[in-house]
């Protein structure tokens, strides 16, 4: 597993920027000849990578509110909702 450069938390191979810190990390590399190229990213994907940040910082209502951005600019995305009331769950009985 990948540590941040700045703080040391332990980051997943797949995350652009620490969740305790906000450091940028470095993206890893696409090459074409695998055929990978890095997918481009929606405004609901922004939203829900953003809520994801405060989640894992334990920041439940600004998740929610990154989230909920994400479902008025996508309404129909599914898994937005589930995370959505995934969380409100949580929020209840914690």
């Amino acid at each position: 597993m990948a540590e941040c450069p700045k703080c040391q938390t332990p980051c997943e191979p797949d995350d652009r920027f620490c969740s305790q810190c906000g450091e940028h990390l470095a993206a890893p590399e696409f090459s074409e000849k695998e055929g990978r190229t890095q997918k481009a990213l929606s405004l609901s994907d922004v939203h829900y990578n953003l809520g994801m940040v405060y989640f894992k910082k334990g920041e439940y209502h600004k998740a929610l509110e990154y989230w909920e951005k994400g479902m008025r600019q996508d309404p129909g995305n599914e898994f937005l909702q589930r995370c959505i009331a995934d969380l409100k769950e949580k929020m209840k009985s914690g």
